[in-house]
């Protein structure tokens, strides 16, 4: 769907890739994409002839978000060895989820979601 590189996606997201980004670039990619495109509404079969950077950026940032989604635990806070203490957090963000939050601005740009009330039906 896009055409951006593993350079490119090293400058939008600030640092270099992890082993396990690189090892499973094709497919975070791919996955990516997907993400990508639920987010926006877009079918399979469109293609967005002019690449803006933004797009670009949020396509980095939802690919960074695989590996960190990998090793969160959205739960544990702290924990102690010794007389067995845990600690959880009150609902937090998944890295997935900051990601978007993030770009949020950038998904209602050039999203093709309807939402709303049209002839009595609502879309969503």
């Amino acid at each position: 769907m896009f055409d951006i590189t593993k350079s490119e996606i090293e400058a939008l997201l600030g640092r270099s890739l992890s082993d396990a980004e690189n090892n499973n670039f094709d497919l975070w990619l791919k996955l990516a994409e997907a993400e990508m495109r639920d987010l926006l509404c877009w079918c399979d079969d469109y293609v967005c002839f002019d690449e803006p950077a933004q797009l670009k950026l949020l396509l980095a940032r939802l690919f960074g978000a695989y590996e960190a989604e990998q090793k969160f635990n959205s739960n544990i806070e702290s924990k102690q060895v010794e007389d067995v203490r845990l600690d959880y957090r009150e609902n937090p963000d998944s890295p997935m989820a900051q990601a978007v939050h993030k770009s949020i601005k950038i998904i209602a740009k050039y999203s093709r979601c309807c939402s709303g009330i049209i002839h009595g039906k609502t879309l969503l």
